[in-house]
């Protein structure tokens, strides 16, 4: 059954609900002094008619604006409330004003905003899935990451797209929207030695929503192409091109260019390599190589998504890498890497950074695991005072992860609980 997409505050808010612990608002007008809340169904909590209402019921809590480009800070702590015209003053002054209908959320009982953003991503790195990635020198060639940190933008937007038609394998595909012709994305670089390196492989697949794509190979010493190949059909294709590395050549990036302006790409599976190599770095996710490769293995010429009968196994084993201190192992390949190669492994989910960053995971798993943790840190800050009210909730939430971790099959492999 697949998976639905969530957001990273889709899921902290969906928590907080769980907890008892949100409430969402709307708001009329913002200075940098003093946000107010309109009438209407999302002002019932802030403000009201009645008389003898108090003026702190919400002070000490945690108000985080919902806008693309928020004022700074954000959270904000609340210091004054006035239940009779509806405004909240934030603890410190915003850098700028707020939008002024905005939205936003405000997180109550001493629960803040960190600690559900921080219970979010150990959440995601106790759980793990099983996966197919090729074997490649390029940092994110899977396209798996959440956001777009690991590519740089030229004249175009960059997004992890997770719709059915725009991926090709896996669970997101890199975006390419150019806003001035010639817009692309680049990789991180790659130091090559073009005199062991002569020839390099590079293959991607790829989909031209609207326009033309073009696959650069570009040699980043002396800022030249090296060789392109552009595709035109919306459907997805195949881009490989054999390369040989100039001699100069110290410095290698890929582009991932959409040729005109307002042209729309979609990428996924960047293999990159030089040909015959034995040894190649492995992704920084991968903490555990030996436990977390299972098979080493090529596809028949032209497919990356074939049945596991038709797959070639090949002889690996995982190695030290004695010249990078920051990286500890590499997949090392006795007879050579030629053709496009994968392997099968079980990763984490990668963790998210922005509200926007985007999670193929059970929602409700996800909302458990954070609210279990969030229960547990309250439980334990609070001691015997917030005993009567987080030990329930931390049970509750904690049985509930479990059966919901259990019961949602294969694509999830836990290696820890929440508890």
């Amino acid at each position: 059954m697949p998976v639905a997409t969530i957001t990273k505050i889709d899921a902290i808010e969906g928590a907080a609900r769980r907890l008892g612990c949100l409430l969402e608002g709307t708001l009329t007008a913002a200075t940098t002094t003093l946000l107010t809340i309109g009438s209407g169904n999302s002002a019932r909590y802030f403000r009201t008619n009645r008389a003898g209402v108090s003026n702190v019921g919400l002070l000490g809590n945690e108000v985080y604006l919902l806008q693309a480009t928020p004022p700074t800070p954000n959270p904000n702590v609340i210091s004054g409330q006035n239940v009779t015209t509806g405004t909240l003053t934030p603890a410190v002054d915003y850098s700028s004003a707020p939008t002024g209908t905005g939205t936003f959320d405000m997180f109550l009982k001493g629960v803040r905003y960190v600690d559900l953003e921080a219970a979010l991503n150990e959440t995601l790195r106790g759980l793990y899935y099983e996966a197919q990635i090729p074997v490649s020198f390029v940092v994110d060639g899977d396209m798996e990451a959440s956001g777009t940190t690991d590519w740089t933008a030229s004249n175009a937007t960059l997004s992890k797209d997770t719709g059915a038609f725009d991926l090709y394998a896996g669970a997101r595909a890199l975006r390419v929207l150019a806003t001035l012709a010639g817009g692309y994305a680049r990789s991180t670089a790659i130091l090559v030695d073009p005199t062991n390196a002569a020839t390099w492989y590079v293959r991607a697949n790829v989909r031209a929503d609207v326009g033309t794509a073009r696959l650069i190979a570009y040699d980043n010493t002396n800022g030249a192409d090296i060789d392109t190949e552009d595709w035109t059909l919306r459907g997805w294709g195949v881009s490989d091109r054999q390369f040989a590395l100039p001699s100069t050549c110290e410095s290698l990036v890929f582009r991932l260019q959409s040729v005109e302006n307002a042209d729309s790409t979609f990428w996924d599976q960047l293999i990159a390599f030089p040909v015959g190599a034995t040894a190649i770095p492995l992704p920084d996710w991968l903490l555990d190589p030996h436990n977390d490769i299972r098979a080493v293995y090529t596809l028949p010429q032209g497919e990356n998504r074939a049945f596991v009968e038709r797959r070639v196994p090949q002889r690996f084993s995982i190695v030290p890498d004695m010249l990078n201190p920051n990286r500890q192992w590499m997949l090392h390949l006795p007879d050579g890497l030629y053709d496009p190669t994968y392997m099968s492994v079980t990763r984490n989910y990668p963790t998210v950074t922005a509200d926007s960053d985007t999670m193929v995971v059970p929602q409700d798993l996800i909302e458990l695991g954070i609210a279990t943790r969030v229960a547990r840190k309250m439980l334990d800050s609070l001691g015997p005072a917030g005993a009567k009210e987080w030990r329930p909730k931390w049970r509750d939430m904690l049985r509930d992860y479990n059966v919901k971790r259990k019961s949602h099959g294969p694509q999830i492999i836990s290696r820890n609980t929440a508890g």
